[in-house]
């Protein structure tokens, strides 16, 4: 069955207080609509809060709500619901447009790692009725194998599989042993931390540590996947997409976790130089317009710049 959390700071929040005061409902209110919203959200969001394809009258309906005011339409409520929850706080937007149920990743982690534990259950004890299976057949297998083998012997022949299946079971001891060692590698918490710190010092954009922690802990990279987010964010740095306008434009490093966003295909261009496609103005060289400078000069035309002006107007005052 599941369950969501519903923190104790809830009840007397100030994006609670906002909430109710937009809606025109009590305290009491408010909390019953976040609460049966987080409920929906279980069954139509991912882990990270995203609901990717539901409208006002989607998430209205999901909850219940039908407004406070006598004369709304339902579609009416709905809007200004979801108006309100975005303007409180409660859901954000997504460049992209679609909604994100803010924190969720937060408030509902408890839930999560309760399915992270079932499923690690599940696959423990799938694993130990594989072994098991595998035991009963190898023990088989190794009677009839000894049975052949002596029968062999005694008519002074040699096994033809002895050879085959000796080197079957190094190949599976040596595939046991790299999966432990991988294992240890993903599990092993100080790793981690270690690895996400050079991350973290690596990755420009310096907001959300700690919802970008939990995201590294989702992720957990092994040396060749940690070595490709290294390598991705060195590629991405290089790019005119994360160093224009200051880097306004480079996704929160939590976001950038959680969408996978090392398998990018970044192209690498030359910025601000006489070869750069965004030529700035500050080389001595010519090179390539920006993308709309033709149009921003043609609506330019026939006025002169300040510095024209300033030295017109010295040119004057010398001949007075």
């Amino acid at each position: 069955m599941a369950w969501v959390s519903a923190h104790e700071g809830v009840r007397d929040h100030p994006k609670t207080r906002a909430l109710a005061r937009q809606l025109q409902c009590s305290r009491h209110e408010a909390i019953g609509i976040l609460v049966t919203l987080w409920l929906w959200g279980l069954n139509n969001a991912d882990r990270d809060g995203n609901i990717l394809s539901a409208t006002a009258d989607d998430i209205a309906d999901g909850i219940m709500y039908r407004g406070q005011s006598a004369g709304q339409s339902a579609h009416e409520a709905a809007e200004h619901l979801l108006e309100s929850l975005i303007s409180t706080g409660w859901i954000d937007v997504a460049d992209d447009g679609h909604f994100i149920l803010h924190d969720w990743d937060v408030w509902q982690d408890q839930w999560y790692k309760a399915l992270d534990k079932r499923a690690k259950e599940a696959e423990r004890k799938r694993k130990q009725r594989q072994s098991d299976n595998d035991s009963g057949m190898s023990a088989g297998q190794s009677a009839g194998q000894d049975y052949g083998h002596s029968i062999g012997q005694d008519n002074g022949t040699s096994d033809p599989n002895r050879n085959r299946n000796r080197d079957r079971n190094l190949n599976r001891n040596l595939n046991i042993n790299r999966d432990l060692e991988e294992e240890s590698d993903v599990a092993d918490p100080s790793l981690q931390e270690k690895r996400f710190n050079e991350f973290w010092t690596a990755y420009p954009k310096k907001v959300g540590k700690k919802a970008a922690w939990n995201a590294w802990k989702k992720v957990k990279p092994d040396t060749e996947l940690f070595d490709k987010i290294m390598t991705a964010i060195g590629r991405a740095k290089a790019t005119w997409q994360w160093q224009r306008e200051n880097g306004r434009y480079i996704p929160n490093p939590k976001t950038w976790l959680n969408e996978g966003r090392w398998d990018d295909e970044y192209k690498e261009e030359p910025l601000n130089g006489i070869n750069s496609k965004y030529f700035d103005g500050n080389n001595q060289q010519p090179a390539a317009s920006s993308p709309g400078a033709e149009s921003k000069r043609d609506m330019l035309a026939g006025f002169k710049r300040a510095e024209d002006y300033y030295f017109y107007s010295r040119s004057i005052d010398k001949e007075k």
